[in-house]
């Protein structure tokens, strides 16, 4: 894409906001007409755009470098296309961008006819669809992250819904204080047990007394 064979333009927006709309999924198919697009965690992805003229077959992208927000360098390859892409992004005053396109690696004939064909395609997007992408996402901005507050760490014994204990009650902090002991109180004499005298050992009884022998009587016949 050139501004007037310059290979450049100027959105009306700050340079962070270009940079999201070239960059977020959901940005850059707000703006670009994809009938495929799919991107990677290892940094490649697959687009296709079959009503753009230049883009009508499916092209394998890989990311090169990236200098957020001034500078992405991308590879494409195609059937017929193997080309390095690179966006670079310079602040304007007043919040404006200069955005820069360069495409190379065109061989041949055929090469250079499609480079004329996406110049065009580019100036149509970048200064139609992305500039309405561009306002829109003025209008709304993206909210700013929500601080919650931590989740409650439940100790134990601190009670709570699912244990079903009681919650232990919050000491003051300080040295703990010597707990005095606890007595018995003294028993009481009217209450003392009456216990039985226990039987004296065996060893100790006395033999039993044997009454005395009496001479048997005789008797007359």
């Amino acid at each position: 894409m050139r501004d007037r064979d310059s290979g450049r333009c100027r959105p009306r927006a700050p340079t962070p906001a270009v940079w999201r709309a070239l960059t977020e999924a959901h940005l850059v198919t707000d703006w670009l007409p994809t009938t495929r697009f799919m991107v990677r965690d290892d940094g490649t992805f697959t687009f296709q755009a079959s009503t753009l003229a230049g883009l009508e077959d499916p092209i394998e992208g890989e990311i090169v470098t990236t200098e957020a927000p001034h500078r992405l360098v991308m590879r494409w390859s195609g059937e017929n296309l193997h080309t390095v892409v690179a966006l670079t992004l310079d602040e304007l005053p007043g919040d404006g961008t200069r955005l820069t396109l360069t495409q190379s690696g065109f061989l041949g004939p055929q090469g250079t006819m499609r480079r004329r064909v996406l110049r065009r395609t580019y100036q149509q997007l970048f200064e139609g669809p992305m500039v309405a992408t561009l306002a829109r996402q003025a209008a709304d901005p993206p909210a700013a992250p929500t601080v919650t507050d931590p989740p409650a760490v439940v100790r134990r014994n601190d009670g709570g819904p699912s244990t079903g204990c009681r919650a232990s009650s919050t000491r003051r902090a300080g040295p703990r204080r010597a707990s005095a002991p606890r007595c018995a109180p003294p028993p009481d004499p009217a209450r003392r047990p009456r216990c039985r005298a226990s039987p004296p050992p065996s060893w100790a009884r006395e033999p039993p007394v044997s009454p005395p022998c009496r001479p048997p009587v005789p008797t007359t016949p």
